[in-house]
């Protein structure tokens, strides 16, 4: 299954949640967060039919985030992450008002639960790929490392002394 034909449909989901044009907006947000996750279960060579599952309980979803967001004017400040992450979590989703029975609440669950994971997933690689960026010194630090290990560098007694050396660049 390719992610075209899906594609198409998500992006008239802010259209069929609104009940203003604002809505429009906050919907769109959300399907910008969302169209990563559907990449990922496409690729996870998922059956049809269980990315169908997730992407009509994932549309439901965001009926009830959109909602919400129209009555809650401090989740409209927060990122569309963020906003997502306040409405999934570990154990699934919100009680949705669409879901007539157990068996429903369930499925909608169980595609809340794997957004939720998907986001989780994305935050640690996001944090762990910014660490190694910052403990990873660039070529210019490392020069300056070894000349300073080589006994190469500047002393200074006191800070005031170094403070004066930074400024006479300048």
């Amino acid at each position: 299954m390719n992610l075209d034909g899906l594609s198409e449909r998500i992006l008239e989901w802010p259209d069929s949640w609104k009940r203003s044009w604002d809505d429009i907006f906050l919907g769109e947000i959300i399907i910008h967060e969302l169209i990563p996750f559907f990449r990922h279960l496409v690729n996870q060579g998922l059956a049809e039919k269980t990315i169908r599952k997730h992407f009509n309980n994932i549309w439901l979803l965001g009926g009830e985030i959109v909602d919400e967001i129209r009555v809650d004017y401090d989740l409209q400040k927060l990122p569309a992450r963020e906003i997502l992450l306040r409405f999934v979590d570990s154990e699934g989703g919100p009680l949705s008002r669409h879901n007539h029975d157990e068996e429903e609440q369930r499925s909608f669950d169980s595609s809340c639960k794997k957004l939720y994971k998907f986001l989780i997933n994305e935050i640690l690689y996001q944090t762990q790929n910014l660490a190694r960026e910052v403990q990873e010194p660039n070529a210019t630090s490392r020069k300056a490392i070894a000349e300073l290990e080589a006994g190469k560098g500047a002393k200074f007694k006191t800070v005031k002394d170094w403070m004066a050396d930074l400024d006479a660049d300048d």
